[in-house]
């Protein structure tokens, strides 16, 4: 099964390689600039974009509907200019939002806001974009893919399309944690990034155990800082920490010292899970073991089984043979073998 070529994705692929002469970028200004009421100045617009023929067959019958899909794919472009500070933003993205909401079937929805996504990230971006234009477009674009969005509805999503939704996550989270911190509108005491790491949140606990590395793996080989990969990670199950490939991004980002990186790891309890005690022992072990292998002798030693749903056990299993003043990542094992 293939998936028919969106028409987001064409015309965000048709405006980055477009050098447009003086008359089209005239009229790509009057669309960005004055959705509503560009009237003419908009017809080399239309005539670019009907050139295509994949294009033209796909785009909206009515102009001005045909009009609203360009406004996002051509925002890269649009705010390397001087008059971008001209853009109403929120008038914008609602406009372009129109097209999007009024597509018939969820996938095409999916389809506009992964491509869109990827044009307002392609904006943000741009060293030579205006940098307060960049601010209302990554409010604007987080308020425009919140929880209600179809974005986030993956159940509805077919299993071909999953990893474009995956990376459409991350670039919402590339958004949300580009700096300088801004805050929701929605909720102005939240930040983007942390609103992001919420989200996410919500959706490690919807998706099966089995998807959620690859999710993970997408954030951490994206160009996210360290410490918002770290966050997002440790709202994902533990479970998911075992990966082999989750395990060799992740473990670089955690403390080198095996000691503090055991203070990092994630601690399954009792209480908090629904698992048998001996699973949640045996992950508690497992991750130990996995991300911190020079304590493992002293584990084997000083720890039964059963002390693994017991964090201050294991905590003294890993403080031991360490004495005062001696450097963090040395272990004297002497006195632990019996």
């Amino acid at each position: 099964m293939t998936l028919p070529t969106s028409l987001m994705q064409l015309l965000v692929e048709k405006a980055a390689k477009t050098r447009p002469s003086k008359e089209l970028a005239d009229s790509f200004a009057a669309v960005v600039c004055m959705p509503t009421t560009c009237g003419a100045a908009s017809n080399p617009a239309h005539k670019w974009a009907r050139s295509d023929g994949d294009i033209a067959s796909r785009l909206p019958a009515r102009y001005g509907h045909a009009l609203r899909t360009f406004i996002v794919p051509l925002l890269p472009w649009a705010l390397r200019h001087p008059w971008a500070e001209d853009i109403s933003m929120p008038q914008a993205v609602n406009h372009w939002a129109g097209h999007m909401t009024a597509q018939k079937e969820p996938i095409e929805r999916v389809q506009s806001l992964i491509w869109g996504t990827k044009a307002v990230r392609a904006a943000i971006e741009h060293p030579q974009s205006l940098p307060e234009r960049v601010q209302d477009l990554r409010r604007e674009w987080h308020a425009l893919c919140d929880t209600a969005s179809v974005i986030w509805k993956w159940t509805d999503v077919p299993e071909l399309l999953l990893p474009n939704v995956y990376s459409a996550w991350t670039d919402l989270g590339l958004i949300a944690c580009a700096s300088p911190e801004v805050q929701c509108l929605h909720d102005p005491r939240m930040t983007l990034s942390d609103s992001w790491v919420k989200q996410m949140g919500a959706m490690f606990n919807s998706l099966p155990d089995a998807q959620l590395p690859d999710v993970l793996m997408d954030v951490l080989t994206s160009a996210l800082p360290d410490a918002n990969k770290l966050a997002l990670c440790k709202k994902a199950p533990p479970v998911s920490w075992l990966n082999p490939d989750v395990h060799a991004a992740l473990r670089p980002l955690l403390p080198l010292n095996d000691r503090a990186c055991f203070q990092a790891l994630p601690w399954v309890t009792l209480r908090r899970n629904r698992m048998p005690g001996q699973d949640i022992a045996d992950l508690n072990q497992q991750l130990a073991h996995l991300y911190c292998p020079s304590l493992v002798v002293a584990f084997t030693v000083m720890l039964t089984p059963s002390d693994w749903t017991d964090r201050q056990a294991v905590q003294r299993a890993v403080h031991a043979g360490k004495k005062p003043g001696t450097p963090v990542d040395t272990l004297d094992i002497t006195d632990l073998v019996m």
